[in-house]
């Protein structure tokens, strides 16, 4: 939810951190920004998920161990929030 935007879709979680970044560069109130979990696809506060995060990959989870053991997977590390979407700006790098 952007004030005075209302509430925005996006594709994946790559997509809505760099929206998120996006907004905030312009100096937009953001009321909440959800994301799902990609191993139950609930609906997360994004700022209290955990990210695994390669090779433009951003992957959400409601708990840390999910993440660590996607992040196992795929090569690549677990962030936090604010980690996570300075990884969406740079194109999933981190």
């Amino acid at each position: 939810w952007v004030d005075d935007e209302g509430i925005l879709p996006f594709s994946s979680a790559a997509c809505t951190l760099g929206a998120y970044a996006d907004f905030k560069a312009k100096g937009k109130k953001i009321d909440v920004t959800y994301v799902f979990d990609t191993a139950r696809g609930i609906k997360l506060f994004a700022d209290q998920a955990f990210f695994a995060v390669a090779g433009g990959e951003i992957a959400p989870f409601l708990l840390k161990k999910d993440a660590e053991a996607y992040a196992a997977k795929i090569n690549g590390k677990v962030l936090g929030f604010d980690d996570a979407v300075k990884a969406a700006v740079g194109g999933g790098k981190t």
